[in-house]
């Protein structure tokens, strides 16, 4: 993990763009986040504000937050409010309760203290608010055969400071004043570099209930219990 974090994702968003997630997580995000008209909601990691633009056409009130001010740049060009924020700071720079809802999707395992920021996103959000995250699943079968073969953890991804299987990531929550509302996995059975050559391939990746092995992503829908 480079030692500058902030210069770091500033670099890497002078190229990215779109999504940095699973877009058929994405989706399952919006159509569960599509019932809650006009709430506010904080994408936090927002990137260039391609989330935001989905969580606005279904009628949110959307904000962004990231550490790159290159990211953020992107997004306030697309009109949407958004700040630099470092998730690794103490305190986010909002107030009790300003959110109905936070989207927190491929962040958590970036950051170095998981358990004080989503704590401090239950502060933000509502009593009763809803938070949607994703993250990637450290048992999922492409990892293992990494490892059999002499890889690291930090050479599958060196960006990723925590790993998360199923249980880890509920405990995450509820041991962090939220309480599971409902959850789904984007199930990878066949890799990327294959679905890249033959994209016809990417159908035999569905969106089904979490599973140690098969689940490359894991996405909890939770309530805050504050």
């Amino acid at each position: 993990m480079p030692v500058n974090l902030k210069q770091h994702y500033d670099t890497n968003w002078q190229r990215l763009e779109g999504y940095q997630m699973s877009e058929k997580i994405a989706r399952v995000g919006y159509a569960l986040l599509s019932h809650y008209p006009g709430r506010r909601c904080l994408d936090v990691g927002c990137g260039d504000g391609t989330n935001l633009e989905k969580l606005k056409q279904i009628g949110l009130d959307a904000w962004g937050c990231d550490i790159s001010s290159v990211a953020v740049g992107k997004t306030r060009r697309k009109g949407f409010h958004a700040q630099v924020v470092d998730l690794n700071n103490d305190k986010l720079p909002y107030k009790s309760g300003q959110f109905d809802i936070v989207w927190l999707t491929d962040v958590i395992e970036h950051v170095f203290w998981p358990e004080s920021v989503i704590r401090e996103l239950s502060r933000i959000t509502v009593p009763g608010g809803l938070l949607f995250i994703s993250t990637p699943n450290v048992s999922w079968w492409g990892n293992r055969f990494q490892l059999l073969f002499g890889h690291t953890l930090t050479d599958i991804h060196p960006e990723h400071i925590h790993w998360y299987n199923h249980t880890g990531l509920i405990h995450l929550l509820t041991a962090n004043n939220y309480a599971v509302v409902g959850e789904v996995s984007y199930k990878r059975l066949i890799p990327y570099p294959i679905t890249a050559a033959l994209p016809w391939l990417e159908a035999l990746n569905p969106i089904a209930a979490p599973n140690s092995l098969f689940s490359f992503t894991f996405a909890v829908l939770a309530r805050n219990r504050r």
